[in-house]
């Protein structure tokens, strides 16, 4: 265990608008979060705290895994992204339910901050 790396990744500031800690939100603060807490780690994971993780099959997914080069694994989302405010906007199963969401969901105009996606990103769901 790195000495950088707390016990947990507080998500308290992320309630301030009276939203809720989603799974993207937990997703993109862990993925910031991991390489700087465990750097050259061969894999970084992420799971919530109400999952059962069953190590002898997972290590049996990542064996052949640990040879391939930038190996991102899980069931596959569509999200986008205000990159300033390290926030999403516009989720959806699929990608063309999240460029409708982009644009309904997201902020646009004048004056908004830059929102890119939507892009393809993985949960262990």
């Amino acid at each position: 265990r790195s000495p950088l790396a707390p016990a947990q990744v507080d998500a308290s500031d992320f309630n301030e608008a009276g939203g809720i800690y989603s799974c993207i939100d937990k997703l993109f603060a862990w993925f910031r979060h991991a390489p700087r807490a465990y750097p050259g780690a061969t894999f970084y994971a992420k799971a919530d705290d109400d999952s059962l993780v069953d190590v002898p099959r997972l290590a049996s997914f990542l064996r052949p895994a640990a040879r391939l080069p930038n190996v991102y694994a899980g069931y596959v989302q569509y999200d986008s992204l205000i990159l300033p405010q390290w926030k999403h906007c516009g989720w959806s199963a699929g990608p063309i339910g999240a460029a409708h969401a982009r644009a309904h969901g997201c902020p646009h105009g004048d004056g908004a901050p830059p929102v890119y996606g939507p892009f393809p990103f993985v949960v262990g769901a």
